[in-house]
């Protein structure tokens, strides 16, 4: 089977992550020893090159399917565009790597490679950051279209029908169409959304939006053939409404889901961070084009002078804070929408968040002893020596030390996750097993997140600067115990804890 674009994208992150990790160690060790550089060094900065010019054309190749949310599109091609000027610095900073051992000249130059790669780590994260949202950012705004065409459409006046036929086909095409454009959204995300449970949601909702925007065509079309029956107007109107209360109920499970799959941004002490994906405002869109005929078009397909939206768009963001069981999706029957569009998800109570990476080394502690002697999950032990070793290394600055140890973390969740997911082949209860999936793919994002994030905070490190504070470090590793925990939890239920 062909890859889809996520897949893709996961790949080459996985393998930029490994590859730009395990050069960043090389480069912060040497520049401690200051010695000179060996002849592999260049060869080696080709490969993350390369692997980063692979990441940059996937991007610029999803950003064509984005003409019509030009402020997407604008985010995408830019980190893309940051990413090519990384490598391409990297590239050039290799290259004119000189000095003898122990020279300042050396120092220096080790000093400018260490920065390059902390900076080619930095443009990474943040065109994933981007990947792994453009797709709901896409939904999000489709929504806020469909929205305003709903109102638009509901609030035109029953007494002007028959003046202005052309004008209320308009608008019925309108909100038809941004109902079918929604719903090619909802099952393109559909075809690579890896929870069974979640993926029937959009895919109900996606057949519920695409038999509204048939509807409300008919309907539109009756109306303008008996503008004087009342009757067909208020159904009009309440078709129009259901449309707009199932797309808010899809876009609201949506979120709910995307909360727990958050990607942390990796700050750079030297670059800005970039601004976070912003929802497209709708004054801001492209006006949605008026049908030619009196009578109210078929919607099946997107208008022709609507641009195809790309066919490989599923995004998977990396970071979820927890997973557990889903609320079910149920299409809304007859009834006017109760949430604004683009409504903030409903929030959990706060919890006390760790401040200091001991309190991660206390809960990795915790795990490690909830889980000696256990068969999957006895694993922890070797995470919690790794943890307080990296915990050790952030505080006393030493960036060599906590990369190594980041990466370690990485291989012990990687192989935890690889266990896991074979252990749970032959489970019979459907929810325990998509819960399971759910938190080995957690696992591994985490890992590839977590060897970028090093690498930006090892090239920092140094006597003067410690990171057992450090909000991201914190973050990450705090959601990885937390994931382990949930793990072990989920493969209790399942009866797969030995």
């Amino acid at each position: 089977a062909s890859m889809t674009f996520s897949q893709a994208v996961t790949q080459i992150s996985d393998v930029l992550s490994e590859g730009v990790s395990k050069f960043t160690l090389f480069v912060v060790t040497m520049k401690q020893k200051n010695q000179p550089a060996p002849p592999s060094l260049a060869n080696a900065v080709d490969v993350i090159c390369n692997q980063a010019s692979q990441l940059s054309n996937l991007a610029n190749t999803l950003a064509n399917g984005y003409s019509d949310y030009p402020s997407i599109q604008g985010k995408i091609l830019s980190e893309s565009a940051g990413l090519d000027s990384a490598q391409k610095n990297l590239s050039s900073t290799c290259q004119s790597l000189s000095g003898n051992a122990g020279s300042n000249e050396l120092a220096n130059s080790w000093e400018r490679l260490s920065s390059s790669c902390r900076s080619i780590a930095n443009a990474i994260i943040a065109l994933l950051e981007i990947l792994f949202r453009v797709e709901v950012e896409r939904i999000y705004a489709t929504n806020e279209k469909l929205q305003t065409a709903v109102n638009s459409a509901v609030s035109f006046p029953a007494a002007q029908i028959e003046a202005n036929q052309q004008k209320f086909a308009d608008l019925a095409s309108d909100s038809a169409s941004y109902a079918n454009h929604l719903a090619q959204f909802l099952n393109m995300r559909a075809q690579s959304e890896e929870s069974p449970s979640h993926k029937a949601e959009l895919q109900q909702a996606a057949q519920t939006l695409l038999q509204s925007a048939q509807e409300i065509v008919n309907k539109a079309n009756d109306c303008m053939d008996e503008p004087s029956d009342t009757q067909r107007v208020q159904d009009f109107g309440q078709l129009n409404r259901n449309a707009g209360a199932t797309a808010n109920e899809i876009i609201e499970r949506i979120r709910d889901v995307e909360a727990q799959r958050n990607f942390a941004r990796v700050p750079s002490a030297e670059m800005p961070q970039a601004p976070t994906t912003e929802r497209v405002d709708p004054m801001q869109m492209e006006a949605p084009a008026s049908p030619t005929p009196q009578k109210v078009t078929q919607v099946n397909t997107p208008p022709p002078q609507k641009s195809q939206p790309a066919q490989q768009t599923r995004n998977p963001a990396p970071v979820r804070e927890s997973g557990g069981s889903r609320g079910q999706y149920k299409p809304a029957q007859n009834r006017p929408s109760q949430q604004r569009a683009g409504a903030p998800a409903r929030r959990q109570a706060p919890q006390a968040k760790a401040t200091d990476m001991n309190q991660i080394v206390d809960m990795a502690k915790d795990l490690a002893n909830n889980n000696q002697g256990k068969e999957l999950t006895g694993a922890a032990t070797d995470l919690h020596a790794e943890i307080e070793k990296l915990a050790i290394a952030a505080a006393e600055g030493n960036g060599a030390m906590l990369l190594q140890c980041a990466r370690n973390v990485a291989n012990i969740t990687n192989k935890f996750a690889k266990d896991v997911r074979g252990a749970s082949a032959g489970c019979t209860n459907a929810k325990a097993k998509e819960n399971i999936m759910q938190d080995t793919r957690c696992l591994t994002d985490l890992c590839t997140q977590l060897k970028i994030m090093a690498s930006v905070k090892a090239s920092l490190c140094d006597s003067n600067t410690k990171m057992n504070k450090d909000e991201q470090l914190i973050f990450l590793t705090n959601n990885l115990i937390k994931t382990w925990k949930q793990t072990g939890d989920h493969l209790q239920v399942a009866d797969l804890l030995k």
